[in-house]
């Protein structure tokens, strides 16, 4: 991850959650989950679509969240 304050890349993450298991729990993403990244200066969302992990970049005002499950990425 990127230093405390500084906003992680975008990319780098969304490969990371694509590449390979990053929870510490057994879990198989739906379509239209949704994870959010919050830092002190910066909060990435992204959600499964169409099998991948996507940056989202328009506001989810519409989105219904509901948590399922909660872990640490590691």
């Amino acid at each position: 991850m990127a230093p405390y304050n500084a906003p992680p890349n975008r990319e780098a993450i969304a490969d990371e959650l694509n590449n390979r298991q990053v929870f510490d729990f057994e879990y198989v993403p739906q379509e239209y989950d949704l994870i959010e990244f919050n830092g002190l200066q910066y909060r990435h969302k992204y959600q499964f679509l169409q099998g991948s992990w996507t940056f989202v970049t328009q506001s989810l005002m519409s989105v219904s969240i509901i948590e399922h499950r909660s872990g640490r990425i590691k």
